[in-house]
């Protein structure tokens, strides 16, 4: 088959992500003032591709892979609540103005509700820094890698357009309102609840990546945290928090690329 009519076949290339949800503790450091743990159910995160030229694996190269989906299951893993924002320089030192996008956490001011104290307010440090454990065994998001990668021809503007929740018999709205999803391409991200992109880095919305280059791996990590501003994430609730849904569904969009 010629590009062209591979390109007219082609449409729209879709991919979702289905990325587990994962269980949230309380600590120090944090939107709570206790040092409680909550739970959550055993889940999955998988890729998937509805377009026969568009494949996924999972923390290994797409390149010579044949799959449209992939799938890994993880355990539970306790986190301590965040917030994706740039309070800080790269230095680690309060910025004046704009810092750069890491992760912090923070005190609350009181046990029966979310809000920050901000006096409080510290720098995690980047994703890598964030879903390691550090000296107390605290972590602060779930990482995992997708490579994406297309056959034939090249692909543009690689995005993530969507996300939603897939709840199971014991899905926790208030878990389901904190639950985030920071999708990381090279120097582009995007931060995803489960409505969609609330947060990205470019002036489009979503976008990761211009070219996906065919035959070649295109790395998409994702982060699962929990934000510690939402409402129903705070001390006095710690008793209401105990199942999170089980997974989010991410959706990414590229387009095939124009040579004429």
């Amino acid at each position: 088959m010629d590009t062209k009519a591979l390109k007219k076949q082609m449409g729209a290339a879709i991919a979702m992500v289905l990325v587990a949800a994962v269980a949230l503790g309380s600590a120090t450091f944090a939107w709570f003032v206790t040092n409680n743990k909550v739970e959550a159910t055993t889940s999955t995160i998988s890729a998937q591709s509805n377009a026969a030229f568009m494949n996924i694996k999972y923390n290994e190269s797409a390149v010579t892979s044949d799959k449209q989906a992939d799938v890994s299951t993880l355990g539970n893993t306790p986190l301590y609540p965040a917030q994706w924002a740039n309070n800080f320089s790269a230095d680690g030192n309060k910025a004046v103005g704009a810092g750069e996008y890491q992760f912090e956490t923070a005190f609350a001011q009181k046990v029966d509700a979310a809000a920050m104290d901000a006096t409080s307010l510290k720098l995690v440090g980047d994703p890598t820094k964030a879903s390691t454990a550090n000296e107390k065994g605290n972590k602060y998001a779930v990482a995992n890698l997708f490579n994406i990668s297309s056959k034939g021809s090249n692909l543009t503007n690689l995005k993530v357009t969507g996300a939603s929740i897939k709840t199971n018999d014991k899905g926790n709205a208030a878990l389901d309102d904190a639950l985030r999803v920071l999708v990381v391409c090279g120097t582009n991200w995007a931060v995803c609840n489960k409505s969609g992109v609330v947060q990205s880095s470019g002036a489009t919305d979503g976008l990761l990546a211009d070219t996906v280059t065919a035959g070649q791996d295109t790395a998409v990590y994702t982060y699962v945290y929990y934000d510690g501003n939402v409402d129903n994430v705070y001390t006095n609730n710690l008793g209401s928090l105990k199942d999170a849904s089980a997974k989010i569904t991410l959706t990414f969009n590229a387009e095939p690329q124009n040579n004429a």
